[in-house]
């Protein structure tokens, strides 16, 4: 498949005239909880030719390309990824933290995690997460894996940031042992893996709802807690960043 995605990925670089700076999967398989059936979400960032960053039209600042049924591409012109770095916008965050990386083509995108340490909004990242627990919580299909799942990691995200105060990864299973302070509630969401990934688990849905409300209410009272880092230099870093870059691509002086 990674075969495959190249392949797209260099049409789309060639159809729309662009450089595709970083490529890497989310969703599912990011997480270590695809099974058979996931489908495959590539998110990439690319950066257009100077001429359409000095041009009065309006650019093309968002390229889809569903695929199939199996794989969606979908990638965010360079400039808008900066402005939601700048926002501490998780779902920019989780690429660049994605395990999964199928094209890396600059030292930006490390220079982008190396600022997420000092520069990221945990607050505003922690509520982020609580409310998609939430939210999640309260559509929940109660004999679901995926929907228990989709409950359990941006509580176990939250969890995280709390206790190591810094971005996390995003190895779901890794968290399970790194924040679950009860065994029998560790061993259930690892059932709960179980069922999702190799339809075996037999989970005990009763204690992971008890646990779900019970750390949901402990975030709400912990997230606003949280370092809500700023940096009044980081619009003039993020300039400097964009204005390297393109120089680096596509080999301008100026």
């Amino acid at each position: 498949m990674k075969t495959t995605i190249l392949k797209h990925l260099s049409k789309i670089e060639a159809d729309h005239d662009i450089r595709i700076l970083y490529a890497c999967e989310a969703g599912s398989r990011a997480y270590g909880l695809a099974n058979e059936n996931s489908d495959y979400d590539v998110r990439f960032i690319y950066i257009h030719r100077i001429d359409s960053y000095l041009s009065i039209n309006k650019m093309e600042d968002v390229i889809n390309a569903p695929i199939s049924d199996l794989l969606d591409i979908h990638g965010w012109d360079f400039k808008k990824a900066l402005h939601l770095f700048e926002k501490s916008n998780p779902s920019l965050l989780e690429w660049l933290h994605s395990p999964i990386i199928y094209i890396e083509n600059s030292n930006v995108i490390d220079q982008l995690r190396e600022l997420t340490k000092d520069t990221v909004s945990l607050r505003a990242v922690g509520y982020h997460y609580l409310h998609m627990a939430k939210r999640n919580y309260q559509q929940i299909d109660a004999t679901n894996a995926k929907s228990y799942l989709n409950v359990l990691r941006p509580i176990l995200v939250c969890l995280s940031i709390e206790k190591n105060r810094a971005f996390p990864l995003l190895d779901f299973q890794k968290h399970v042992v790194d924040i679950c302070r009860d065994k029998e509630v560790e061993r259930e969401v690892n059932e709960l893996v179980k069922l999702k990934v190799r339809q075996e688990g037999r989970p005990n849905y009763q204690r992971l709802n008890v646990f779900i409300e019970q750390e949901i209410a402990f975030i709400e009272d912990i997230v606003k807690q949280l370092p809500a880092q700023t940096n009044d230099k980081m619009t003039h870093i993020l300039n400097c960043i964009f204005k390297e870059t393109l120089k680096s691509v596509w080999k301008l002086k100026f």
